[in-house]
């Protein structure tokens, strides 16, 4: 099998990607402008995706850039480690709790099949 690629499409994906990059630079920049320190350690929250990395930053930006983010990435990151304690378990109410405690988590679905 080949995969061919004709010169208007070449240039489709390379614009593409030229569009992309630059928002990302625009994005980047932007971030830095509000407050460097903020845009920096939100960087390196995001690598160690912690509960305890999250709280840290909304305590030294309790009104940050990304105090909605990290909000956000709490209730995240508890969910998913809720869904790791219980998705084997025999406990239907541990599936009915955690989608009740848990209704956006991108395992409410698997919950609701343990149900059935």
């Amino acid at each position: 099998m080949s995969l061919s690629i004709t010169n208007s499409s070449y240039i489709e994906i390379l614009n593409t990607f030229s569009i992309y990059n630059k928002y990302i630079h625009e994005i980047d920049t932007f971030y830095k402008q509000h407050d460097p320190k903020d845009y920096s350690m939100w960087k390196d929250i995001k690598k160690s995706n912690t509960i305890s990395a999250y709280k840290k930053y909304l305590k030294q930006f309790p009104k940050g850039v990304f105090a909605e983010d990290a909000i956000c990435m709490i209730e995240i990151v508890q969910s998913n480690n809720k869904w790791k304690k219980i998705k084997n378990s025999q406990n239907t109410i541990d599936y009915s709790l955690f989608m009740k405690k848990y209704p956006n988590s991108k395992y409410f679905e698997k919950a609701k099949e343990k149900l059935r």
